[in-house]
C-alpha cells in the first residue's frame, strides 16, 4: 500500500511538470507532499516490522522454540524491542513485562506478554488470543 502512495505522488509531479503546472513557486508545496508519502512509507514500515517480530514469536510458541530462550538479549536479537515495556508484581517479586502484538491491529487481535526477572532472565511468556 505505502508504495502505491509513492507512486501517485510521482505521477502526479510528473503530470504537473509536464502540463506547466508545477511552476517553481509550487514547488515547496511538492516537496512537503513528498515529505508526507516518505513519511507513510516509514511509518508502514514499522508497522510490517512489529507485525512480522509478533508472527515469528507466535510461531515459535507454537513450534516450542521460546521454550529454549533463556534472557532479555536472546529474545531481542530474535523478536526485536517490544511494543511497551512495564513492571509488575507477581507473588512479591518485581518483574519486567513487555508487551508483543501486531501494530497493524492494536486494539484487536492477540498478544504476547513475557516476563523477566531483574537481572533480564525470562520467567514466563503468555499468549493471550484476541477475545
Amino acid at each position: 500500500m505505502h508504495h502505491d502512495i509513492k507512486n501517485v505522488f510521482f505521477l502526479v509531479v510528473i503530470g504537473l511538470l509536464y502540463t506547466g503546472c508545477a511552476h517553481v513557486s509550487h514547488m515547496d508545496e511538492l516537496l512537503v507532499l513528498k515529505g508526507l508519502a516518505d513519511e507513510q512509507s516509514d511509518l508502514q514500515d514499522y508497522i510490517d516490522e512489529e507485525d512480522d517480530s509478533f508472527y515469528a514469536i507466535k510461531e515459535a510458541i507454537d513450534d516450542k522454540e521460546v521454550n529454549r530462550l533463556k534472557n532479555q538479549g536472546e529474545w531481542v536479537r530474535l523478536f526485536g524491542d517490544p511494543l511497551f515495556k512495564d513492571e509488575v508484581i507477581e507473588e512479591g517479586e518485581l518483574l519486567v513485562r513487555w508487551l508483543y502484538r501486531p501494530a497493524s491491529a492494536m486494539l484487536d487481535s492477540d498478544k504476547v506478554y513475557v516476563y523477566f526477572s531483574q537481572q533480564g532472565q525470562i520467567i514466563k511468556w503468555d499468549f493471550i488470543p484476541q477475545e
